[in-house]
């Protein structure tokens, strides 16, 4: 649906808008909220665009990704 990925693209830019200088959504520590978003994320049809269009977001699920506690249960699961 168009509409719904209009509406994707909003929200997504609007939490852009929202990350500091992170790398994660409240600074140097990670918080519950950023695995989360990196797993929303991580479902977009084209996360190359999304990427592109939100630098912060990608910093964010780069440094989520290799955060020691979460990268090895994302390997395991295939993330």
């Amino acid at each position: 649906n168009s509409a719904a990925i209009k509406r994707q693209k909003t929200e997504w830019a609007a939490f852009e808008a929202a990350l500091g200088d992170g790398p994660f959504l409240f600074g140097d520590a990670i918080s519950a909220a950023d695995p989360y978003a990196a797993m929303l994320a991580s479902w977009a049809d084209e996360p190359e665009a999304l990427f592109a269009a939100n630098p912060k977001l990608a910093r964010l699920c780069a440094a989520v990704a290799d955060h020691e506690t979460i990268a090895p249960i994302w390997r395991r699961h295939g993330f």
